[in-house]
């Protein structure tokens, strides 16, 4: 019998620092402006303090894809 791997990693979300900051929990420093990858609870946590803020995934341009499909 052959033990697998169940773990799986927390999916990460996009954000931005708002301001310079040092997190009290994990004494991790954050820069404002820089580019975070966070985990659900964390995004959470940060945004609920008004440290950081969820950056939107690209969306592709729907007047695009919308005039393609009319002309099809």
């Amino acid at each position: 019998m052959t033990m697998t791997d169940t773990t799986t990693e927390a999916p990460k979300f996009k954000a931005k620092a708002l301001r310079d900051f040092t997190d009290a929990g994990t004494e991790t420093n954050y820069v404002k402006d820089q580019d975070l990858q966070l985990t659900a609870g964390e995004l959470l946590n940060l945004t609920l303090a008004g440290l950081v803020e969820k950056v939107a995934d690209a969306q592709p341009d729907e007047g695009k894809t919308k005039g393609k499909a009319a002309n099809a």
